[in-house]
């Protein structure tokens, strides 16, 4: 070790007494033996101490609240609601755009679906632009409605039409409403029990996948002999748009979903040839 660096050990290792004195007879009353090594340590230990503590106040006090960066609760929890709605948003899009691109399909001629006799296809297009119109599924429904009304068709298509085809319970339960076409209730309500599965009525293709205000998670299956089912206030999809099925495979969960449903229930209809029949003409519920 050269002469300067033991020079420089000794100076700060070297002992001093701090003492304190009564200043009438000098008598001592407080003393301290310290180096310059352990009065720095100190100082330096206590520098990290406040440091530290006033870290550990600002982190898990309300304090930090007064601080104008830091966010509070409520706008963490506003943040992550904001976050999940656009995520939402953005899959309900994407749900839609290949609803729309399948009917648009199905209207082209791709998907062989026969319409009713006088159905116009073009009105459900924009006149000034070769686009659907906003709405589109309403505006189809509300055209079939149109000509069933013209057509004075009650629903009750003739059953030789249909006399050899043969769908399987989608679900086991209770109906609780029947099938009402004057009401324009096209289905007819199955009450399950909640998480229940689902099953395709018949083998098929799903054409569409997607969740509505009125109805929730819905589903709609192609069949052959142009039948479509369709099934609503799912909880959950168990199989995706564009996959084939087989009779009573599952594809969703019961569930209370969509404004217009008030418990646990499957709605249940079956369109064939674009107009709506009863479900009960090809099913046994019992």
């Amino acid at each position: 070790m050269s002469a300067k660096k033991k020079n420089f050990f000794q100076r700060i290792v070297k002992p001093f007494r701090l003492q304190l004195l009564d200043e009438s007879n000098y008598h001592k009353i407080w003393s301290l033996k310290v180096s310059k090594l352990k009065f720095y340590s100190a100082v330096i230990f206590l520098v990290l101490l406040f440091l530290c503590s006033g870290a550990a106040l600002i982190m898990f006090t309300p304090l930090k609240f007064l601080i104008k960066e830091f966010p509070t609760s409520e706008v963490r929890k506003q943040i992550i609601d904001n976050s999940m709605r656009v995520d939402s948003l953005v899959n309900l899009l994407e749900i839609q755009s290949r609803y729309l691109s399948n009917v648009k399909k199905i209207l082209s001629g791709e998907i062989n679906v026969e319409f009713p006799a006088g159905f116009d296809k073009n009105r459900i297009y924009n006149n000034d632009e070769d686009s659907l119109n906003e709405g589109l599924f309403p505006n189809l429904i509300r055209d079939i409605r149109l000509l069933d009304k013209r057509a004075n068709i009650s629903g009750d298509i003739s059953k030789s039409h249909y006399s050899s085809i043969i769908f399987f319970p989608p679900v086991k339960g209770v109906i609780s409403n029947t099938f009402l076409y004057n009401d324009q209730h096209f289905g007819i309500d199955i009450v399950a029990k909640p998480s229940s599965i689902v099953h395709a009525s018949q083998s098929g293709t799903i054409i569409s996948q997607a969740w509505t205000f009125e109805s929730g998670n819905v589903i709609y299956i192609q069949h052959s002999n142009n039948f479509i089912t369709v099934y609503k206030h799912n909880a959950s999809f168990l199989r995706n748009q564009g996959d084939y099925v087989l009779t009573g495979e599952a594809i969703a969960v019961v569930g209370n979903t969509g404004e217009y449903s008030t418990g646990a229930h499957l709605h249940f209809e079956i369109w064939y040839n674009g107009i709506p029949v009863n479900p009960e003409d090809f099913i046994s519920f019992n």
